[in-house]
């Protein structure tokens, strides 16, 4: 009987220390995976434009919308408008790095709508970086 009991315990130990090391490989991995540096570029822009605003404000981002969505390095780029509050907009970004987001900061179509939308806004852009 001693025996028995022994060998159950044994049993348990075990287990118990073979759950333990794959936690533990897979915390490892888990934190790889986290440490790892995306090159992906995300970029999250929200703003307000000024009362009887949004129809021209439309028309100048649509014009950005569609200009940058040809970029090479663009993966997806998208203009949200609000329901609740049609004069609250969001821009989501993705492109495939740093390099590629920089390309779309200096491009023509870019400066063409931050002129185009002078007057238009009310309030800053914030702007979030992923």
């Amino acid at each position: 009987m001693k025996k028995l009991f022994f060998l159950l315990i044994m049993a348990v130990v075990v287990a118990s220390c073979d759950n333990a090391a794959k936690k533990s490989d897979a915390g490892s991995a888990a934190e790889q995976t986290v440490a790892a540096k995306p090159t992906k570029k995300v970029i999250v822009a929200r703003l307000t434009v000024k009362e009887g605003a949004e129809a021209a404000f439309i028309e100048v981002a649509s014009a950005l919308v569609k200009a940058t969505n040809q970029e090479s390095g663009c993966l997806f780029y998208n203009l949200y408008q609000s329901p609740v509050d049609p004069k609250s907009f969001l821009f989501y970004e993705e492109y495939v790095d740093q390099a590629a987001f920089d390309f779309h900061a200096a491009s023509d179509h870019f400066k063409a709508f931050q002129a185009g939308i002078d007057g238009l806004v009310d309030g800053d852009m914030i702007v979030g970086q992923f």
